[in-house]
């Protein structure tokens, strides 16, 4: 009777060991893709900031092309395009990545 109490404990603590075994290699797994999901939306985010900056420079680019163009058929560059190409793209670019961050944020 002894045998079969202790063969019985035996196989519990067996059973149990196996299960905390398994649950520890599920958590070790579920870190590993959390860790993995964070390093994705941090790259998305540099993405869409990146995208937004040269999105905001090429517009104030083709703002600044436009002023010089009305300037030199004689007339008078307002507003962005009277930067100059590179305040201009400076400019709208700062705008550009601002608006990436922001988008990257809530979407």
């Amino acid at each position: 009777m002894a045998y079969g109490l202790i063969d019985t404990g035996r196989g519990l603590k067996s059973s149990s060991m196996q299960g905390m075994k398994v649950a520890a290699e599920q958590e070790t797994n579920r870190n590993i893709a959390n860790t993995n999901i964070e390093q994705m939306e941090d790259s998305a985010k540099s993405t869409n900031a990146a995208t937004g900056a040269t999105t905001g420079a090429m517009i104030g680019a083709q703002a600044a092309t436009t002023a010089a163009a009305t300037t030199a058929a004689g007339g008078v560059a307002t507003g962005i395009g009277a930067m100059g190409m590179v305040g201009a793209g400076m400019a709208t670019g700062g705008i550009g990545l601002v608006a990436g961050l922001l988008l990257s944020e809530l979407i």
